[in-house]
């Protein structure tokens, strides 16, 4: 990967909007050492994501090698001393960001507290980072939104990974249930029972269903019937399929029955939501 290094642009800003990336980008650590010393810290939040090597982080006086798949989060006014030796061969991933909402953010998801979290090789995160940095380095019409809403999303990722692993769920166990999730959302007219989906994932049906609580918060049936309702209402927002044709397509062959439990779940009926009510 080649070394991504921009130019911090008012990095030191603070901003009235809820959510505000000041900088991004992603370095290839591999000819020269690099770091950061500021013992009083920086006006705004400061995200590392390792994504391969190793940072080496002073954090309360103690000195702490981080490895790939760990996170890094550096609050206003904290201090902050790392650096990454070339010969590591290190690739960092780094935020700088500010905003009215982002304490209350990270409350709300969890992370208020972190300072380095293990959350694992994330795919998932340096493809949304990509993509934030790309917006930020090309910085088209609306690009400081688009920043915003990617940043969002690393922030709920992070948030997810870290509730997930202090419910004692192991790594292994948590990419079974997306599997699963996704065999879901890819046959939702005819999807997979939990018989199946316990089967593929080499689990006991109880062992399956209970794991599949933890990870998502409801039992196959409701998650499944969550994801139909949700996929109806977006064919009967942007389509113009008659409700039946709705209903069918989302694995309900009794529209009467779809029209029902759509309302029961959404507070709406079908027609509603086709009127814009």
């Amino acid at each position: 990967m080649p070394e991504i290094n921009l130019t911090e642009i008012s990095t030191e800003r603070l901003s009235d909007d809820f959510l505000s990336v000041n900088s991004c980008g992603i370095q290839e650590i591999s000819e020269h050492d690099r770091g950061s010393v500021r013992r009083g810290g920086r006006v705004d939040y400061h995200i590392l994501y390792v994504a391969r090597g190793i940072c080496r982080l002073t954090l309360n006086g103690e000195r702490l090698e981080v490895p790939a798949g760990n996170v890094i989060l550096f609050r206003p006014g904290e201090p902050q001393e790392y650096f990454y030796r070339a010969e590591d061969k290190s690739v960092s991933h780094y935020i700088h960001f500010t905003g009215t909402g982002v304490a209350e953010l990270l409350e709300r998801l969890g992370i208020g507290d972190i300072r380095v979290f293990d959350m694992g090789i994330s795919g998932t995160y340096e493809e949304v980072s990509e993509k934030m940095v790309r917006e930020f380095t090309m910085k088209r019409q609306f690009y400081e939104s688009w920043c915003a809403a990617y940043l969002h999303q690393l922030l709920i990722l992070i948030g997810r990974k870290y509730a997930l692993r202090y419910s004692h769920i192991s790594r292994s166990a948590e990419h079974r249930i997306n599997d699963a999730c996704r065999r879901i959302y890819e046959n939702l007219p005819n999807p997979p029972s939990a018989e199946e989906l316990a089967s593929e994932c080499c689990l006991s049906v109880s062992r399956f269903t209970h794991l599949f609580a933890e990870v998502t918060g409801k039992s196959v049936v409701v998650f499944t019937q969550a994801m139909r309702i949700d996929r109806a209402r977006e064919l009967l927002s942007a389509t113009d399929l008659s409700v039946r044709e709705v209903a069918e397509a989302v694995g309900y062959a009794d529209q009467n029955y779809f029209s029902r439990l759509f309302k029961k779940l959404t507070g709406k009926s079908p027609r509603d939501i086709r009127r814009g009510d």
